[in-house]
């Protein structure tokens, strides 16, 4: 079975992420901590990272340098706040063409619908486990998922027009 890990430092986007791709047959494991994934990588075989790129602590370019200098593996870069592309837009296409350019990366901004969280995690790394025995409770996305990521989105935007 293929293992993700996420790093976001939002709990509840972590629990959307999960609902999202333990139905599609990952294994997903995750954190809030900056500092685990490493940790993580260390002791577990993991074939993607789902990353948030603006987190309190520390920024997900710098915990992607550290993965890459010891792990290397896919990394999805899922981030919310547009504002970053807006004041930081040429910085941080800089520093990405830069630094992630020949690396398996991906960028893909929140809010996203399922299938285009689906279709990123599947051209990284391909689809999960055929004929996985999936508990009921967890076979679908949470009904109040679009409600939860257009949330986030609100969220954003309002830090970007304050």
């Amino acid at each position: 079975m293929k293992t993700i890990l996420c790093i976001d430092d939002d709990a509840w986007v972590l629990d959307i992420l999960r609902q999202a791709l333990i139905p599609r047959g990952y294994r997903v494991l995750v954190t809030t901590s900056t500092t685990a994934g490493s940790s993580i990588l260390q002791h577990e075989k993991v074939d993607l990272v789902l990353l948030d790129l603006n987190m309190p602590k520390k920024h997900g370019l710098e915990i992607y340098r550290e993965i890459e200098a010891t792990t290397p593996v896919p990394v999805l870069f899922v981030t919310g706040c547009t504002r970053m592309f807006i004041e930081e837009a040429d910085k941080f296409r800089l520093e990405y063409a830069k630094e992630l350019h020949a690396a398996r990366t991906e960028l893909l901004a929140k809010p996203f619908t399922v299938a285009q969280l689906h279709r990123a995690v599947e051209d990284l790394i391909g689809k999960g486990t055929v004929g996985l025995v999936i508990p009921e409770d967890s076979a679908s996305p949470p009904p109040d998922i679009w409600d939860r990521l257009r949330e986030l989105y609100e969220r954003c935007i309002s830090g970007v027009n304050s």
